[in-house]
Formats: structure tokens, C-alpha cells, sequence
């Protein structure tokens, strides 16, 4: 009995988490959606920044199939370190606007202990082949995967070109 415990739990966590790994590609996952409300804005998004990802140069424009770096600077507005989830999310295509909607493009999460004195989060993407057109990047701090409970307003005020 002793040695099929460990393998009973084991068998118990894959089988709760195996299904959040899969992914449909015919589907695609629509846009996350800003939360109502958040938690006292514990903590703030200070500025979002595309840079180009060989020289982290500012830039406003990304070649077709190119790579750019979003970072992000989150401030604590208190003076103990809060855990939370800082998710970027790049979106295009049609319905696509400042405020939502299109398809996302990428989508990463850093789950991490934001500090007193704040955090800077960066993510390296690549746009995928046929985008074209204006792209939008969201940025959202929540406690969680599971609880989704926002920690900080949302972030919507960035975009840039895509150039062929």
C-alpha cells in the first residue's frame, strides 16, 4: 500500500492539469477580456514599452514574421511583496480595437512576487505569418490562473504597425 500512494497522486495530478496542456488550433482561444473590477489597485502597470529584441530600441512598427519584446513595468503600491500573474496578450484581425476583440497572436503569463519597490516584465514574441494590419497589446496583473482576480486596471493603450 505504501508504494502506490505516491503513484496515486501522481496519476491524480497529471490527470487534473493534463487537460489545461492541450491546445485546439482549429479553436482558437478568444481574447481575454478585462475584469470589472480589481482589488484596490494593489498594484499598478507604470508603462508598456515594444522594443526591438536585438537592441531593446524603442519601435512602433514590426515586420511580417518579425520578433519584437514587450515589456512592462508593474508598481507596487504597497509596501509588502505581492504575488500575482502579469499576462501580455497580442491581438489582430478582424473586431480588433484598443478596447478588445480580433484573435490572439500570443499570449504569456509570468507568475511572480512584485516587489515594494516594483517589477519590470519583458516577453519575446514572434508575429505569426499573415498578419498584417494593426496589432494590439494587452497587459493584465491578476492573483491567479484559478481566481482571476484582477490586482492592477488593465493595460490597453499599446499597438503598433505591421510592415510587409
Amino acid at each position: 500500500m505504501k508504494r502506490i500512494w505516491p503513484f496515486l497522486i501522481c496519476l491524480s495530478v497529471f490527470l487534473t492539469y493534463a487537460p489545461a496542456g492541450l491546445a485546439d488550433e482549429a479553436s482558437p482561444s478568444p481574447p481575454l477580456r478585462a475584469p470589472r473590477a480589481h482589488a484596490a489597485d494593489a498594484l499598478n502597470i507604470g508603462w508598456v514599452r515594444l522594443l526591438n529584441p536585438l537592441n531593446n530600441e524603442e519601435i512602433d512598427t514590426v515586420a511580417g514574421q518579425g520578433g519584437y519584446r514587450v515589456r512592462v513595468r508593474i508598481d507596487n503600491n504597497g509596501g509588502e511583496t505581492i504575488n500575482g500573474l502579469v499576462i501580455v496578450q497580442v491581438r489582430n484581425g478582424a473586431g480588433a480595437t484598443a478596447g478588445g476583440g480580433g484573435r490572439v497572436l500570443s499570449c504569456v503569463a509570468v507568475s511572480s512576487g512584485i516587489t515594494a519597490a516594483g517589477a519590470v516584465v519583458s516577453a519575446d514574441c514572434v508575429l505569426p505569418g499573415g498578419v498584417s494590419g494593426e496589432v494590439y497589446v494587452d497587459v493584465f496583473v491578476w492573483s491567479g490562473w484559478d481566481a482571476q482576480t484582477p490586482l492592477a486596471a488593465p493595460w490597453q493603450n499599446t499597438s503598433f504597425t505591421v510592415t510587409n
